[in-house]
Order: C-alpha cells, then sequence, then structure tokens
C-alpha cells in the first residue's frame, strides 16, 4: 500500500504533472501516463529544472501542466519520495 502524499487544508495542488505514456515501459510492463498533482511553489523550489520551466514564458507557466513522457511512473514515485522525506537517501544505504 503506497503512502499518501501530504495535501495542505489551506490550498488545493495547483500543478499537474503527467509521467509516462512515452516510449518507455514502466517496471511492470505498462507504458501508461499518470497524472499527479503537486503544489508549484513546492516542486519548483526542489527543482530548477521545473522553477525555469514555470517562470519562463513557455506554455507550461500558463497552463500549470507539466509533462515528462520518458519517465516511468515508477521512477518519478520513486524520486519524489527524496522530496516527501529528504532522509530516504539514509534509509536506502541502510
Amino acid at each position: 500500500m503506497k503512502a499518501a502524499r501530504k495535501k495542505l487544508r489551506s490550498c488545493e495542488p495547483d500543478l499537474k504533472i503527467t509521467v509516462g505514456g512515452g516510449r518507455g515501459v514502466d517496471v511492470d510492463g505498462s507504458d501508461d501516463a499518470v497524472d499527479y498533482w503537486y503544489h508549484a511553489s513546492v516542486m519548483a523550489t526542489n527543482s530548477n529544472y521545473i522553477d525555469t520551466m514555470l517562470a519562463s514564458g513557455m506554455k507550461e507557466s500558463n497552463a500549470y501542466e507539466l509533462s515528462f513522457p520518458d519517465i516511468a511512473p515508477a521512477t518519478w514515485e520513486f524520486m519524489m519520495k527524496f522530496v516527501d522525506e529528504p532522509q530516504a537517501e539514509v534509509l536506502l544505504l541502510v
């Protein structure tokens, strides 16, 4: 059972990130795209790439929708563990 991402009661997530659906295949054999919702400020703080996309004049900055079709959803979820829990790296080494 996956742990649910922390939600803020004071505001709804405003950034839609679509992962997968590209040429890559996920570990479980699927290649379906998955939509995730995040707070743009949190993601921009943790990623210079996302911050640049949202701060530029690109269409993503207006729609607040990003797409990473070549990243498998399982890989994305693994990476997001480090955003939610920075000590996760230590847990992997043990």
